[in-house]
């Protein structure tokens, strides 16, 4: 996995989370483990603009 890149999640999680975004990099891959941040869709949050240093905006596919 990449760092910084987001993969499709395939879990059982998909419909709330659509997407993983790997924070982890490539020289720790010896490890078990992946961190992964979840993507939610801006659409979720209609009425309202999620702090933007702590949830950073990014499009994916077209959509925010």
């Amino acid at each position: 996995m990449e760092q910084y890149c987001a993969y499709e999640n395939t879990g059982s999680g998909k419909s709330v989370y659509p997407f993983l975004i790997s924070l982890q990099h490539p020289v720790a891959a010896v490890l078990q483990h992946v961190l992964v941040a979840p993507v939610i869709a801006l659409s979720q949050f209609p009425n309202e603009v999620p702090p933007a240093k702590i949830c950073p905006v990014v499009s994916i596919g077209g959509q925010a």
